[in-house]
């Protein structure tokens, strides 16, 4: 359907307002990777577009910096902050002043990274870590990341691969989007503490 599909792209296309602190919208509860993806499976399954949040520790395993054919940067409408398509500036955002020919198309970049987390359980292939996150995470704005040489964002990458983080992660689903995959959007992400990962995870106390 494409009223569905075009829903599920603007669900995955925009994010929370940036002014809303992640405490508003992000679910403490701790998952492990494959209890979130079962989740994620039966929510797909039976409909339910109740975003997803939670909590997991994991892995950083897969970070896409460098290399051929790397897609790190991203834009946004500056008026709607809807995500454009690669190489476009049009907002295809039906509310947007901009497709509705109220305003001239502008855009902003940000960082916007594949990643790929695993635990004691599986791997959580479908995550990206965008904006701000993004930049908090490696500590460099998106103007100082286009900057880099190779041979930087490679020693960039790897203070970071198979480190264990705590990640606070959202979900967003659109109904009669059963066949598309959602993307586990990073919204906070912090070294995992040893004894908290324990705890949390493993219920073990010292």
């Amino acid at each position: 359907m494409p009223e569905a599909t075009a829903l599920f792209d603007y669900l995955q296309g925009v994010d929370v307002d940036e002014d809303v602190g992640e405490e508003a919208y992000v679910d403490t509860t701790v998952y492990t990777v494959i209890q979130a993806k079962r989740e994620m499976a039966a929510r797909l399954q039976s409909g339910d577009v109740t975003p997803l949040g939670g909590v997991f520790f994991a892995f950083l395993n897969q970070l896409d910096l460098d290399g051929p054919g790397a897609r790190t940067v991203a834009s946004r409408c500056a008026h709607c902050n809807f995500r454009l398509r690669s190489g476009e500036s049009w907002c295809t955002n039906g509310t947007c002043p901009v497709a509705m020919g109220e305003a001239e198309p502008q855009c902003v970049e940000e960082l916007d990274i594949p990643v790929m987390w695993t635990d004691h359980t599986g791997s959580l292939e479908r995550s990206r870590v965008s904006g701000r996150v993004a930049e908090g995470l490696l500590g460099v704005t998106v103007k100082q990341f286009k900057e880099l040489s190779e041979y930087e964002l490679t020693s960039l990458k790897w203070n970071f691969l198979l480190e264990r983080f705590k990640v606070h992660f959202k979900v967003n689903f659109a109904t009669g989007s059963s066949s598309s995959d959602p993307v586990v959007r990073v919204v906070g992400v912090s070294r995992a503490r040893p004894q908290e990962f324990l705890e949390k995870v493993f219920n073990v106390r010292a």
